[in-house]
């Protein structure tokens, strides 16, 4: 199971599009969780048409902006998938993205390369993050915790 995160402040602009391109995944085991950091635009409208319109689809709604790395953070805390997708909420995937995402990773779980139980992140910038016991933050001030960092190319 993979899912989605997507923060989202005054996005009305990208958003829809962004998560068109989730809603359009080859891979369909997924879910989306969409943190809205209090917009002001009419995004939050938008976000709450996708709840309704599909019940794979999360909207969180902060009462203020408390910024990308914490509500990233927040959406992370709240999910129980082997696989989370961080994205942008102006970022727009290809459509075999999460399904050749998912295949990377696994084959670097099987192949030994990899041996955490844990849950992966994966970034849309193709690099990938597995999950462990070490406690590091990253230069966005996203706690997650790094052992193994692998790129892949496209």
């Amino acid at each position: 199971m993979l899912t989605f995160i997507v923060v989202n402040y005054n996005g009305k602009e990208h958003v829809e599009e962004c998560l068109e391109s989730i809603m359009r995944q080859s891979y369909r085991k997924f879910k989306v969780v969409v943190i809205d950091n209090a917009s002001s635009d009419s995004s939050l409208e938008t976000l709450r048409d996708y709840a309704d319109k599909y019940s794979r689809v999360e909207v969180v709604e902060n009462k203020e902006n408390v910024g990308f790395a914490k509500a990233a953070n927040q959406a992370i805390e709240i999910v129980d998938s082997k696989f989370v997708a961080l994205v942008n909420n102006d970022a727009v995937l290809d459509r075999k993205w999460a399904e050749e995402m998912i295949r990377a990773a696994d084959d670097l779980i099987n192949n030994s390369v990899l041996r955490s139980p844990s849950m992966k992140i994966l970034i849309p910038t193709t690099h990938y993050y597995s999950i462990c016991d070490s406690n590091m933050e990253n230069n966005g001030k996203i706690k997650v915790k790094l052992r193994n960092i692998c790129t892949t190319t496209n």
